[in-house]
């Protein structure tokens, strides 16, 4: 596993089977565009949506290329793996894990399938957690999840089906589930877990509001499900605040002088700072230095 994570503020998915969306992914700004095999495909559209998604696959020049693949439990998943792990692939988001076994199922068919194709560089996996049972094993899951498991996702539309949740617009509902991905990813050592969609489509401050506070509350990305939403999610997921920043490179600065002359924890302005306060606005302010070098590429 890397040490520094790949840059995953947003999932821009889209239906496979729908060409005049898919054709435009690659050119909103999305860090990661994925095309669905899984819920936005009628099951009777799975088999074109497949041939769609290999078509898109070949033609669109774009990093960062992923798929929705159905899941392992469905009759789709295997003829899923077998038509879309090629050159161009990046990733899959595998959904609704719900155990180990799971995802050692899919390492396995993945595995196959880059051997036979003499594929050097491996498929890497998004996991969704997206049920009660999934929440419930989040932390087993993610602490012997195979090595090629890039991150953790919380699905937060189908979690909320499964429980019967109806959030209000602070989400307070779904703060325990929300926690345990973010603490699963934690132990998983790989980088920040990703949020699920805000399905307010018009709503640009709820959207704002949903996505700082999953920031803030330890997600790194999260799912976008309209081209509109990118530039807001990434923009949550990337800039600081100038007061923000400012306090965060005074932090810095005092610590590391302090640490100079032998002291390792003191006051700065109205905050205590020690080793863990003063890596984690080190964290910060890296991840802020990336985002923003990021946007002027």
């Amino acid at each position: 596993m890397s040490s520094e994570h790949a840059l995953l503020r947003t999932l821009l998915f889209a239906p496979a089977n729908d060409p005049r969306k898919t054709r435009k992914l690659p050119l909103v700004g999305a860090d990661v565009f994925v095309l669905d095999l899984e819920d936005a495909v009628a099951e009777s559209a799975k088999d074109v949506a497949r041939a769609l998604a290999v078509e898109a696959l070949d033609q669109l020049v774009a990093p960062g290329a992923a798929v929705r693949v159905n899941g392992v439990e469905t009759p789709h998943f295997e003829r899923d793996i077998e038509a879309v792990v090629r050159p161009g692939l990046t990733r899959i988001v595998v959904p609704k894990v719900e155990t180990l076994e799971v995802l050692r199922t899919v390492d396995d068919a993945l595995k196959a399938t880059e051997r036979a194709r003499a594929l050097e560089a491996p498929v890497r996996v998004i996991a969704a957690l997206e049920t009660a049972p999934g929440i419930a094993n989040a932390e087993a899951i993610a602490a012997r999840a195979p090595a090629r498991v890039e991150r953790l996702l919380f699905g937060s539309i189908d979690y909320c089906a499964s429980t019967g949740i109806e959030p209000s617009r602070d989400e307070q509902e779904l703060l325990y589930a929300r926690s345990r991905v973010v603490n699963a990813a934690a132990v998983h050592g790989g980088g920040p877990a990703l949020d699920g969609p805000q399905l307010a489509l018009q709503d640009a401050e709820l959207l704002h509001e949903s996505s700082v506070r999953s920031r803030r509350l330890g997600f790194g990305g999260r799912v976008v499900i309209h081209p509109d939403q990118v530039m807001v999610v990434n923009a949550a997921f990337s800039a600081l605040e100038p007061a923000r920043h400012a306090e965060l490179l005074a932090i810095v600065a005092a610590f590391e002088g302090a640490v100079a002359g032998g002291v390792s924890s003191l006051r700065v302005g109205d905050t205590f700072v020690d080793y863990p306060v003063y890596e984690h606005a080190c964290a910060l302010l890296r991840e802020h230095a990336r985002a923003t070098r990021d946007r002027q590429v």
